[in-house]
């Protein structure tokens, strides 16, 4: 399955943080580390792995699963992928 986004990095053709995101999207990460959780244990696992850290405060919590309800697990990981946080410590 990630064959694909491993050629297309390899090549140029997408970013790492496209190639992160691709992982993140990808049905194997959405059946193991999405379907068998409720969206507190979600967004637990989701900072930690995009992020590498958990959750820093209810606030922060409340803001993911509004996105994570509202927009699905996509744009839960779009949205942590594109915080300044993200960008500083990962580029």
């Amino acid at each position: 399955e990630f064959k694909v986004l491993e050629s297309k990095l390899s090549n140029g053709e997408i970013t790492v943080k496209e190639f992160i995101e691709g992982l993140g999207c990808s049905s194997l990460y959405l059946k193991e580390f999405y379907a068998p959780y409720p969206n507190t244990k979600v967004i637990e696992l989701g900072t930690k792995h995009f992020l590498g850290r958990a959750p820093s405060d209810q606030t922060e919590s409340r803001k993911y699963n509004q996105i994570l309800a509202t927009q699905g697990i996509r744009a839960f990981i779009r949205a942590m992928l594109n915080t300044p946080e993200y960008l500083q410590a990962f580029g």
